[in-house]
């Protein structure tokens, strides 16, 4: 497990450092600050040193790396892509590459939601935010490849590849690890469909770390139904956002998530984007998945599962320290039930904006995808 800051970037440039014949990278945010000029900076080096990189930004998110800069680091074994969205009649819309992977020569791999750029690196002394990667080895890194490879024509990779020595793998691993996909446009809805039947199934107690919280009416079923059994829920949100309009609708849900006995707690020292799950200290979850429509349909998502009871133990026992003296907890008695209407209707109007958004987007989607109709 690996925390954003310098956990997690000492790891990912020792990495890419270390690497022999090919880096597979590809994420989200990647920005053009000192913490994503390094990370090129040390991609072109790996280039020099012949290794094959193939790098992936999202079109949408990644809009401040610009070709200017990608033109700067030009080499031959370091190609560039910008992930585009769904391409309808007058709009651009959906289908965000949400992906945070780095695969190192096809047996090492960091996947999390950490993105590219200062505010995770906490470059310059600020304190970054929040947020968590795994490093995994071994058989599961050959499914990252072809899940990182699926992004690149077919003809390239194929030739590519024939490159490049031969990856044996040992299944000599002690700790079961499988990857679960999110990209409804290709009918894969594997991390939506893990948490609702985890959920479902829970006994003792649930962890959940959402920056973006923003569940489905079946999501909050299952979360409802798992108190009437009397597991017992933690939920660790954001104590501010980065995205406007999503603190205040996420509050708006605070008033029901009290009254069926789920304990809330915000982080508060930076802004909180971590997305990672704990079951019943058997079963977690970490990835790029948020609770919310969006993760569910316009986004292309990617968790790690992890069915280990000690690495879901050690994973519960350090977020609950990171939330010691970080976080306040929301109780019925602290939440603010303002008399002032204009605070109540922002957070209901901001609720229902939100919804209304995402509902616009998913009909987008599939008009998009089934222009006959």
């Amino acid at each position: 497990m690996l925390r954003s800051g310098n956990e997690y970037f000492d790891r990912l440039f020792a990495l890419i450092n270390e690497a022999k014949h090919s880096i597979h990278i590809q994420f989200y945010i990647f920005d053009a600050d000192e913490t994503g000029f390094k990370t090129l900076h040390l991609l072109k080096q790996a280039a020099e040193r012949g290794v094959k990189v193939l790098l992936v930004v999202d079109g949408y998110a990644s809009d401040k790396l610009t070709y200017k800069h990608i033109e700067e680091l030009k080499h031959p074994n370091l190609l560039f892509k910008r992930f585009a969205p769904v391409k309808t009649t007058r709009f651009r819309i959906g289908r965000r590459m949400h992906h945070k992977v780095v695969l190192v020569d096809e047996h090492t791999a960091l996947i999390g939601g950490i993105n590219i750029a200062n505010k995770y690196s906490g470059f310059g002394g600020q304190i970054p935010w929040l947020d968590f990667a795994v490093e995994v080895r071994g058989m599961v890194c050959k499914d990252i490849k072809r899940i990182c490879d699926s992004v690149w024509p077919r003809h390239l990779i194929r030739k590519l590849w024939k490159q490049l020595p031969r990856t044996t793998y040992s299944d000599a691993g002690r700790i079961t690890v499988k990857l679960l996909q999110n990209d409804w446009w290709r009918r894969r809805v594997e991390i939506s469909g893990f948490y609702r039947e985890a959920i479902a199934e829970s006994q003792s107690e649930i962890l959940l770390v959402a920056s973006y919280f923003f569940p489905g009416y079946r999501l909050r079923r299952q979360l409802l139904l798992a108190r009437k059994r009397g597991v017992n829920i933690k939920l660790l949100l954001a104590g501010q956002s980065d995205v406007m309009l999503v603190k205040p609708a996420t509050t708006y849900l605070y008033d029901w998530l009290l009254r069926n006995g789920i304990e809330l707690y915000e982080w508060q020292p930076s802004i909180m984007h971590g997305k990672l799950a704990v079951f019943d200290k058997k079963v977690c979850s970490v990835g790029s998945y948020n609770m919310n429509e969006l993760s569910d349909y316009g986004s292309i998502e990617l968790n790690v599962l992890i069915e280990t009871e000690q690495f879901s133990i050690d994973l519960l026992r350090k977020v609950e320290g990171l939330m010691e003296g970080n976080t306040r907890k929301i109780s019925k008695a602290n939440f603010s039930h303002s008399t002032l209407f204009y605070v109540r209707f922002y957070r209901w109007f901001s609720y229902q904006l939100i919804r209304l958004s995402l509902k616009i987007l998913f009909a987008f989607m599939q008009r998009a995808k089934n222009p006959q109709h």
